[in-house]
């Protein structure tokens, strides 16, 4: 399990079901469809959203077990449209040169729950789009 809570099978593409969002973020299945509609969450298949978009609340903290990572709502309209699911999952997964923490690139995951601005991560997907 790595900081920011994610076991390697949840960082493997595997998504949170609709249907058990509700009890990991204290929101009603409405809450979480809206998300997807206004596309502040990702849900390739209507069924579940990715793990990648979800951290764990930091123990001690009260509310929820996981909460949302930062800045979805500026990422997710950046996301390449015709990308497979699989694509989007790896690239959310995987470090990046252009996004460096502590002089080693970090993956857009972790660079987003640290703190980083949106701005780098949409410019590589932006450039992705490009290609």
């Amino acid at each position: 399990m790595d900081v920011l809570g994610f076991t390697p099978e949840r960082v493997s593409g595997e998504g949170v079901l609709l249907a058990t969002a509700p009890r990991m973020f204290d929101i009603t299945v409405l809450d979480v469809r809206n998300r997807i509609v206004d596309r502040d969450l990702w849900a390739p298949r209507l069924l579940g959203v990715p793990w990648w978009q979800f951290v764990r609340r930091p123990v001690g903290v009260p509310g929820a077990r996981y909460w949302f990572l930062p800045w979805l709502e500026h990422v997710i309209p950046a996301l390449p449209g015709r990308a497979p699911a699989a694509v989007v999952n790896t690239f959310m997964t995987s470090p990046h040169v252009l996004l460096p923490v502590g002089g080693q690139g970090v993956t857009p995951t972790r660079w987003l729950a640290c703190g980083g601005a949106p701005d780098p991560v949409i410019s590589i997907l932006q450039n992705l789009d490009r290609q």
